[in-house]
């Protein structure tokens, strides 16, 4: 199966629905525009990035990330390109990560609650509970540190909310990323 792989589109016209569209940067343009993440204990990490394109409730970041992540099926190199998709008022955030060819490596829905867009910066909180499609169509669900942090019967209702959602969330993520110039060669 050939890798699904990413083209930047060099014209871009927005279509008026479903998100008001207020700005797009060029994918050669930077300002810098954090992602801060809230853990449930509180905790906040800091994510520097650049912002790609932003809507009314809406932004897409993009970010080389800082160390290499091991996933089930996958492995991330450090410096590897990610795209963060935030829309407020949605149950998910989610990530793209593109390898050195512009190959589509694959999607990472997060679940997540209080997304709020700001000016300059992207705030938060992460449910612990997260889905890893692959572009084979492997799914990898990982809640075991929602399980730890909400008990078994609160994660596992978490857990079908999000299987429901991370089909809709990739729709929404990729029609914004083609909105903003990203154009998905998607998967077969």
């Amino acid at each position: 199966m050939n890798q699904p792989t990413l083209f930047f589109h060099p014209l871009v016209i927005p279509s008026p629905q479903p998100f008001l569209f207020n700005q797009c940067n060029s994918p050669l343009m930077s300002q810098r525009f954090d992602e801060l993440k809230v853990l449930p204990e509180g905790e906040i990490r800091r994510f520097p990035s650049t912002l790609l394109c932003r809507g009314e409730r809406w932004a897409i970041i993009v970010h080389r990330t800082e160390r290499d992540y091991n996933l089930p099926g996958l492995f991330i190199p450090r410096g590897t390109k990610s795209y963060g998709v935030f829309v407020e008022g949605e149950p998910w955030t989610v990530y793209l990560w593109v390898g050195e060819g512009e190959e589509v490596m694959g999607f990472y829905v997060n679940a997540a609650d209080s997304v709020v867009v700001g000016e300059d910066h992207v705030v938060w909180r992460d449910l612990y509970l997260d889905v890893l499609i692959l572009p084979t169509g492997r799914r990898t669900l990982d809640y075991e540190e929602a399980v730890r942090a909400y008990g078994r019967k609160r994660a596992d209702v978490m857990k079908g909310e999000l299987e429901k959602n991370a089909n809709r969330a990739v729709e929404r993520a990729t029609t914004l990323l083609e909105m903003c110039g990203v154009i998905l060669k998607m998967w077969e």
